[in-house]
């Protein structure tokens, strides 16, 4: 017996030093508490939980130039960095030992919101890697003590040259206004899902669809066509801003270079009538076939090869269109359905809300509703799963050119 007591009091002691290590794991926020290029926290553009604010970074030694500083007793493990503006590939240096600045991490130019994992540092400067003069318009970042990084930061994956399922968006919100639980439902999935978002005025805007596809669990970070954003009814007026022959040859690429198995697109009406929306809708259409053909846009075949796309639905498409059921709960978010979290990634679209919309449950624009337009894989039977049919990759009709390929092209 005073044995198992001598056991079990080493066994609590080694406990008691375990909790506190265990603890020291998770990262901690500091954001407020540090100094950004000399202005405290508290009272910086760069941490006021606002994207409707920024901070253009100086001109130092003919660079842009942030510089972040960790509060006493405090070490940097990570910078999140949101962008009001174009990002910029950036060079992270920290000071040496000696107090030289040393390069210890850089960034790529690839999303709107970046994670950057620093080793432990005091303080931390970074500035463009390519264009030291360009403009460094920051929203919002976020500073973490090393340690176990939350679920909250957002770490996203480039679409690379395979997504499983592509989504065509005339704005942001529009992603769940008109589609549900859709992306929510089939990144629970595992499937990879890219939207591909036409047109906003706001910066901010960009950080909201981020946000609401983050709470959704779609890792794929979106792509920003960025065409001007206005509302009309006139399809013609949006083609004729938008200039019709670039919108075909750029939405044609993106279905060449991230090789969808599913297309799906909006409403043909625009569900309101949209302009935009229906803009986005038959770019899809045409742009499908398109991508298939290997005359169109010859530049895009040598880098891309062609793509056909296995099937293309459309929202509201049809008489006898498949439903969806977003009542299904998603193991990957705790439990809750496709539908609440649709509802939870609206919430993040702060700018739109109190604007009369709403992630509804059936109605005139009943979001579960998706009419197959085309497909290579025949109808579908069960009507209840885009990717009935689909077993796998889509198909390439002709590869990327290789260098030889474009050597021998050339020397004919």
């Amino acid at each position: 017996m005073t044995r198992l007591k001598t056991l079990l009091a080493a066994a609590f002691a080694l406990l008691l030093l375990w909790i506190p290590q265990a603890l020291a794991e998770q990262a901690e926020e500091i954001t407020r508490l540090c100094t950004y290029n000399q202005l405290k926290g508290e009272h910086c553009h760069l941490t006021d939980n606002s994207y409707a604010t920024a901070l253009q970074m100086p001109l130092d030694h003919n660079r842009r130039l942030l510089t972040v500083t960790a509060p006493e007793g405090k070490t940097i493990g990570g910078v999140q960095i949101r962008w009001d503006e174009t990002p910029l590939a950036l060079t992270f240096e920290a000071q040496d030992e000696s107090g030289e600045w040393q390069v210890v991490a850089q960034s790529t130019d690839a999303f709107y919101c970046t994670w950057v994992a620093l080793p432990g540092v005091t303080a931390f400067r970074c500035y463009p890697t390519d264009q030291p003069r360009a403009k460094m318009s920051l929203s919002e970042v976020t500073v973490l003590t090393p340690g176990e990084v939350p679920d909250t930061i957002q770490q996203w994956e480039e679409p690379g040259d395979k997504v499983d399922l592509m989504l065509l968006s005339g704005h942001p919100d529009d992603e769940v206004l008109w589609f549900g639980g859709l992306i929510a439902y089939y990144s629970d999935q595992g499937k990879r899902v890219l939207v591909i978002c036409s047109s906003q005025n706001r910066n901010l805007r960009r950080l909201e669809l981020l946000d609401c596809l983050w709470v959704m669990g779609c890792r794929v970070h979106p792509v920003f066509a960025n065409y001007f954003d206005f509302y009309t009814n006139d399809m013609q007026k949006v083609l004729h801003s938008w200039r019709q022959s670039k919108v075909l040859e750029r939405y044609t690429g993106y279905i060449r270079r991230y090789r969808p198995d599913v297309l799906v697109l909006q409403d043909v009406n625009g569900e309101y009538g949209h302009g935009i929306h229906r803009t986005v809708s038959w770019a899809g259409r045409e742009t499908s076939v398109l991508a298939a053909d290997p005359e169109q846009y010859p530049e895009q075949v040598a880098q891309y090869g062609t793509w056909q796309v296995k099937k293309v639905y459309i929202h509201l498409y049809g008489d006898d269109p498949t439903v969806m059921d977003w009542s299904v709960p998603l193991e990957s978010l705790g439990g809750i359905s496709a539908q609440d979290a649709a509802r939870a990634g609206f919430a993040m679209h702060v700018s739109q809300q109190n604007r009369g919309y709403a992630v509804l449950d059936g109605g005139q624009y009943d979001n579960t509703l998706f009419g197959l337009y085309a497909s290579t894989v025949g109808e579908d039977v069960a009507k209840n799963d885009l990717f009935e049919h689909i077993d796998g990759a889509g198909e390439a009709i002709t590869e990327p050119a290789t260098a030889t390929d474009l050597a021998e092209e050339a020397a004919e």
